[in-house]
């Protein structure tokens, strides 16, 4: 706090003062200042330079933090978040009101984030939204319910103090009044605009888009030819598109398309033909462009997208991927910065903190202690704060102990989550690995293949065909190694190659060599 934005911070002011101090001390010890005129310059000069230090700290003070203000679907009469357009009404219009339009104090959470990070069994129960919302830090909740034909809704902020008790509008509607009240009582709001409303079957669709429920999200939008139901469909295709796994150094000499993504494309390049586009379109094509390596078009569309919409988390994940030298116009110099960034906007977003710690592991040293490590396991944890018992970012932990050799800690993650999904292949190939490194090689071959017995798990063969070299049987060795081989994802495909060269490894040990190490 003390140092506020000042290059230097408080051990700058402490330099001057001890500096200063320390030359009158001298001078008036050397007789050539007598000891009150050195005790007034003292009190003089020491104030002088808490002054300037002062203007300074304001001069260079970074700004509060935004508070989040999170509005809530609106519950049904029996108490329940129904999956329906009409639920998503109310955070949808506030968003739209949001956009450009907060005052420096505020920033609004998505509806969408927020069904994301939401636990699938958990979506209808406002309870849940509810301690999400908390989780993340919420300074805001605005809470709404149907009764009869009436909408009542409440304001109140993360200790559960009401800033506003139960508010009844006649007309569900019409939020102005909402809004008024909202600005009344906390000036949210730049200025109160009248936005036009989304179509419920339009935000019903993007709902079970968002819980994986394509086909019916689709059937929604049949027969709908307008631009917010080609977008749909374009993310539809986009998401699909992300499944589709596409072998990037055969793609170097022959062109290989994502069927997906050319759709998408079709649709999306469609509307900027007919200047139908918004900042969905211009997000969608950037993201399809880092996918497929064109990183000038990704670079075009994806600043494109941030000037329409400078708060959206997804368009700095997305900028994550480019060169830092493509963001320095942004005032971006590192990639973590741009994940930051993001998580700043939305701390429950999985693939941002996901890609952030793998990033900050990456450019430390790798040690248990060191800085990236530290830093990735900081993140780790602060957004498990959040989202309690994630798989996948559990998952991520667990690997990064692997990688700093704390066995026993990752052994604990991957024991829990396999208590939790025991058929999960690429959590008993994570024991696996574990007791690998712990040289108990019976445990690991058990859990690899369980892997393989799961779902052909490729790398599994690996790892077994490595146990079997160790243990002195080249015979089940090579044959892992081979069939590790021929499962190989394409040219760029490393365990392969490590298999490889374990083949050739055995192949080419002399044969008393080899029954030596069998003994």
């Amino acid at each position: 706090f003390l140092s506020g934005g000042v290059p230097g911070g408080v051990l700058l002011l402490l330099f001057f003062l001890l500096t200063v101090n320390l030359s009158l001390q001298f001078l008036a010890a050397s007789k050539l200042m007598d000891h009150n005129l050195k005790r007034r310059r003292q009190l003089t000069y020491s104030l002088l330079i808490l002054l300037i230090y002062g203007i300074l700290w304001i001069q260079f003070r970074p700004p509060l933090p935004r508070q989040r203000v999170v509005a809530l679907p609106i519950a049904s009469q029996d108490g329940l978040i129904p999956l329906e357009g009409s639920a998503f009404r109310l955070p949808e219009y506030l968003q739209q009101e949001a956009l450009n339009n907060l005052t420096n104090r505020y920033l609004m959470h998505r509806w969408q984030w927020l069904l994301e990070a939401i636990p699938a069994d958990s979506v209808k129960e406002p309870r849940a939204w509810i301690s999400l919302a908390r989780r993340m830090g919420a300074l805001l909740i605005i809470e709404s319910r149907k009764r009869d034909s009436r909408l009542e809704y409440r304001i109140y902020n993360k200790d559960d103090k009401t800033v506003s008790a139960w508010f009844v509008a006649e007309d569900t509607l019409n939020y102005r009044d909402l809004l008024d009240n909202l600005n009344e009582k906390l000036d949210i709001f730049e200025n109160v605009r009248s936005v036009s409303h989304s179509e419920d079957r339009f935000l019903k669709a993007e709902a079970l888009i968002i819980l994986g429920k394509s086909e019916k999200a689709l059937a929604v939008l049949h027969n709908l030819d307008n631009p917010q139901a080609q977008i749909l469909r374009a993310l539809i295709h986009f998401k699909k598109g992300l499944k589709i796994r596409i072998d990037r150094e055969k793609a170097k000499y022959v062109k290989i398309q994502n069927p997906e993504f050319e759709q998408a494309k079709k649709i999306l390049q469609s509307l900027v033909k007919n200047r139908q586009d918004n900042v969905q379109v211009a997000y969608l094509l950037g993201r399809i462009a880092v996918q497929e390596e064109k990183y000038d078009m990704a670079e075009v569309f994806l600043k494109k997208a941030l000037i329409d919409d400078p708060t959206d988390a997804r368009v700095y994940y997305a900028l994550s991927f480019l060169l830092p030298a493509r963001l320095e116009d942004l005032g971006y110099h590192k990639r973590t910065e741009v994940l930051e960034k993001a998580l700043y906007y939305d701390p429950a977003f999985r693939d941002a903190v996901y890609e952030l710690a793998s990033e900050y592991y990456l450019s430390g040293t790798g040690t248990a202690t060191g800085h990236g490590t530290t830093s990735a396991i900081r993140a780790i944890t602060k957004y498990l704060k959040i989202r309690q018992g994630d798989p996948q970012i559990l998952a991520l932990l667990g690997s990064l102990y692997i990688k700093t050799n704390r066995l026993d800690e990752a052994q604990s993650i991957f024991t829990q989550l396999l208590q939790r999904f025991p058929q999960d292949s690429n959590l008993n190939y994570d024991l696996g690995i574990v007791f690998y490194h712990k040289k108990l090689y019976e445990k690991a071959i058990q859990y690899f293949r369980k892997a393989i017995k799961i779902d052909d798990n490729a790398d599994a063969y690996l790892y077994l065909g490595l146990i079997y070299r160790d243990l002195g049987d080249p015979e089940k060795a090579l044959h892992n190694f081979r069939e590790r081989v021929r499962r190989r994802h394409g040219d760029d495909d490393t365990y392969a190659k490590e298999a490889m060269q374990g083949i050739r490894q055995i192949l080419n040990k002399p044969v008393t060599e080899s029954s030596g190490n069998a003994q």
